[in-house]
C-alpha cells in the first residue's frame, strides 16, 4: 500500500487507525456493555474506541486459532503431511 507520506510501519499504523472505517453494530452481553460504558466514562474515550482496540488486538489470535484447526483437520485426514522438526532443521543446515 502506497501512502501519501511514504511507507513505514508507523505511517501504516497511523493510516489504519485514523482513516474512517466501515460502521458496524455489536450486540454485547449487558455485563460487558456496562464494563465498556464504565471504562469509557472513566477515561473519556468512546466505547467505539475500546471495541475497535479489542478487535484489532485479538483478531490475529482468532484467525490463527481457526486456521490451525483447519490445518489439524487436514493432517488428521491425510490431506496434508507433517515434517519432523529435525528433518526441517537438517534441510536448512540448522541441525546440530
Amino acid at each position: 500500500m502506497r501512502l501519501p507520506w511514504g511507507e513505514s510501519t508507523l505511517a501504516i499504523h497511523v493510516w489504519q487507525r485514523y482513516v474512517p472505517a466501515m460502521p458496524m453494530s455489536l450486540r454485547l452481553p449487558s455485563a460487558v456493555e456496562d464494563r465498556l460504558s464504565a471504562l469509557s466514562t472513566l477515561t473519556g474515550r468512546s466505547k467505539t474506541f475500546y471495541a475497535t482496540e479489542a478487535i484489532v488486538e485479538h483478531i490475529d489470535d482468532l484467525e490463527d486459532a481457526h486456521l490451525s484447526a483447519a490445518v489439524l483437520a487436514r493432517v488428521r485426514s491425510g490431506a496434508e503431511q507433517r515434517i519432523p522438526l529435525n528433518d526441517l532443521l537438517a534441510e536448512y543446515g540448522l541441525a546440530d
